[in-house]
């Protein structure tokens, strides 16, 4: 009933004043992967929205496919970089038309690969190991009680 997360304040003020671009989050793609931009969850608090618009705002630049839909496609390049989309979209409110954007950050990355753990060990080496301080201990021991 109450708590972090309720309210998005930025959504609320930009609702209030014109319509919201709304779009779903991507995160970390692998480079080469066609990605959707989707902001049909964009609202207008009066009328409707009349036009989507992305554009891309940093990054190599790749070609947006439908770009003035809700939902656009973007083909990565098989090499790793960060990328900003925008989404603009336009109410029908009288007498003057307003507007709203937001931003989508998609980084293309390869997976870190774990880098292995050092080695291959066996059952045997590990009792080997034992027997070797087991050793080393009883001749500690054995030379104490000598001197």
């Amino acid at each position: 009933t109450c708590g972090a997360g309720l309210l998005d304040a930025a959504a609320s003020v930009q609702l209030a004043t014109g319509p919201a671009a709304i779009i779903t989050p991507i995160g970390t793609v692998t480079p080469g992967t066609a990605i959707t931009l989707n902001g049909s969850a964009s609202v207008a608090l009066t009328g409707q929205i009349v036009s989507h618009q992305w554009t891309q705002v940093s990054g190599p630049t790749v070609a947006i496919t439908n770009a003035s839909t809700a939902v656009a496609g973007v083909s990565l390049p098989s090499s790793p970089a960060t990328y900003v989309f925008r989404l603009t979209v336009t109410d029908d409110f009288l007498p003057t038309a307003r507007t709203g954007s937001d931003t989508v950050t998609v980084v293309a990355a390869y997976p870190v690969s774990s880098g292995g753990g050092g080695g291959s060990t066996s059952v045997f080496w590990g009792i080997a190991l034992w027997a070797w301080v087991l050793a080393v201990c009883w001749q500690q021991r054995r030379t104490r009680r000598l001197t």
